[in-house]
């Protein structure tokens, strides 16, 4: 699909090796947005992994109490935030 296409491009791209963080960071921000402004929806499991080292960055390793398991969703969220634990920003 173009999809697939695209995210290989993306890919590609990301990996430049002329390209350093925090560029690379800011880049794959902007195409997630672009992504979502089209209307594509990228997978559950992406998702988790892109908030939860946009998450890294912003906000360093995971302190937060642990949600309730009745919040499924805000539960998700944290545990693939705290799963990247002491994680350095960069």
């Amino acid at each position: 699909s173009s999809l697939v296409s695209s995210l290989r491009l993306q890919r590609a791209s990301m990996a430049s090796p002329t390209m350093e963080y925090p560029d690379k960071f800011h880049k794959a921000k902007a195409y997630v947005q672009a992504s979502r402004k089209r209307g594509e929806e990228l997978a559950d499991e992406t998702q988790l992994v892109l908030y939860a080292l946009d998450r890294q960055v912003v906000d360093g390793p995971c302190r937060e109490p642990k949600p309730s398991a009745w919040n499924a969703r805000e539960r998700a969220l944290w545990q693939a935030w705290d799963h990247l634990g002491q994680m350095s920003r960069e």
